[in-house]
């Protein structure tokens, strides 16, 4: 009955990376919800996690990477995503699975796409099947140093289209705290460091006018200081004129421009900006499909942490969210059924729930959200619960 674009929720994934034929890393079966918290030692592979799935997301970018050089791994790579329908009468299961080999500076892409057990694509098996007309593609090419997901385009592909829709519409916010501004004239998506995010909100402004009033309705409750907030054209390096956000201050009356913001302003504007992000997809505007928040407490005050937080969990309907943290009051507002604790023996990574794990977890709710230091040494770290 047409193209109908369906939202997917992925639902688990697992990849393993090695090198001659050793591996180096092997995530297993990560089960995720709508909104989750990574937590666990340094070094267990929370950091990983995220730059893996960023890389995944820049490799089905309709534009090619600034770096042709990011687009290559050292490693062969071979995942698998299994994913849900959002709003169909019957849901629908859909398996992605994807191998990577990197080889004379190219990397060789081998994917298969099944729905409800259906193959759709195959680069072994050699099969596309159209959806809209019920029927397989003969004689179809598609170069190997390719993936599938980026070269299919057609909108009887339903199914890889949604994919790659969801795969484009990761966004990664680091954990670098960063004031630096990169001019972007046109850009409206943010980098994971937000340093266009003054270039980005400027077009926003004349774009989505009330996508942008929202946001900076957003950063004054979180700063009930600032009195009003606007652009001013300034000099960047000598050579380029930008719109840098400058606010004014009750009862101060000189202006406060975006390079003397304290790093928890800019952090908290990018992360106020963050599930606001619009994606287009043919006459479709479409939020974030994943937001990967890396060290979600860097430069955020108490009161500022719990209300992004609070913020983040009211758009994960739309936008399933992943923050990883060390800090123990994030925990304290993430109830433990959301939790995700990392952990690693050798190379092998897990990511295990509380929900799971714990017997009587809502009756200790005390002692996983208060009692930080005895849950951590008791559970996670000399417990036989947690262990791989």
């Amino acid at each position: 009955n047409g193209v109908i674009f369906m939202r997917m929720k992925l639902k688990s994934f697992e990849w393993t990376e090695s090198r001659d034929k050793k591996i180096e890393t092997k995530l297993r079966n990560l089960c995720i919800d709508d909104f989750n918290l990574l937590i666990g030692d340094n070094a267990q592979g929370k950091t990983r996690l995220f730059r893996t799935l960023n890389f995944l997301s820049n490799t089905f970018k309709d534009k090619p990477l600034t770096t042709p050089g990011d687009a290559i791994i050292l490693t062969d790579f071979s995942a698998c995503f299994n994913f849900e329908s959002m709003n169909a009468k019957d849901a629908d299961n859909v398996r992605y699975e994807i191998d990577i080999i990197p080889g004379n500076g190219k990397n060789s892409y081998f994917e298969k796409v099944t729905r409800n057990n259906r193959i759709l694509f195959s680069t072994k098996e050699k099969i596309l099947f159209n959806e809209f007309t019920q029927s397989e593609v003969e004689n179809y090419f598609i170069p190997k140093n390719l993936p599938a997901l980026s070269s299919i385009n057609e909108p009887d592909f339903i199914t890889i289209n949604i994919l790659r829709g969801f795969f484009q519409r990761v966004v990664l916010v680091s954990s670098e705290k960063n004031r630096r501004v990169d001019v972007s004239p046109a850009a409206i998506i943010p980098d994971a460091t937000g340093a266009n995010i003054s270039s980005v909100l400027s077009n926003w402004q004349k774009l989505y006018p009330g996508v942008f009033n929202e946001v900076m309705n957003e950063f004054k409750q979180c700063f009930p200081l600032v009195k009003k907030i606007f652009f001013t054209q300034q000099d960047i390096q000598g050579v380029m004129k930008a719109d840098l956000l400058t606010f004014e201050e009750e009862n101060i009356y000189k202006p406060v421009l975006q390079t003397q913001w304290s790093d928890g302003m800019y952090r908290i504007l990018f992360l106020l900006v963050t599930p606001k992000i619009p994606f287009h997809f043919g006459n479709e505007v479409l939020p974030p499909s994943l937001i990967l928040i890396d060290e979600i407490e860097n430069g955020l005050d108490f009161k500022r942490l719990k209300y992004i937080i609070d913020y983040l969990k009211d758009y994960s309907e739309e936008s399933q969210v992943l923050i990883a943290s060390h800090s123990p009051l994030v925990c304290d507002f993430v109830h433990p059924g959301n939790w995700k604790v990392a952990k690693r023996k050798g190379p092998e990574v897990e990511f295990l729930s509380p929900k799971n794990q714990e017997e009587e977890l809502d009756s200790q709710l005390d002692l996983f959200k208060h009692k930080h230091w005895e849950f951590y040494s008791k559970h996670i770290s000399n417990s036989e619960k947690y262990e791989i």
